[in-house]
């Protein structure tokens, strides 16, 4: 998935989302993230699976690293960008 998203970004397009869906180990799932929050920040990052536990921990764990807040329901998840408190 990594490499897919490095070839979108060298080619200058910047996509306003992003639906992560690989492996569903969390290390893969916190690099998937990680990467795609990493190359396009401005993006809103979604994906499902989020009743397997080692989804719930990867994108956590990569969204300690983004400036992304998570929403999510029994199924879905989506990272948006996180708006300060005034």
């Amino acid at each position: 998935m990594l490499d897919g998203m490095r070839i979108v970004h060298r080619a200058g397009l910047r996509p306003g989302m992003i639906y992560v869906d690989g492996a569903h180990d969390a290390q893969s799932v916190e690099d998937d993230v990680r990467g795609a929050g990493t190359l396009f920040p401005a993006a809103t990052l979604v994906g499902d699976d989020w009743q397997r536990q080692s989804v719930r921990e990867g994108v956590a764990a990569a969204t300690r690293q983004l400036a992304k807040h998570i929403t999510y329901n029994h199924k879905a998840w989506a990272l948006t960008l996180t708006i300060p408190r005034i």
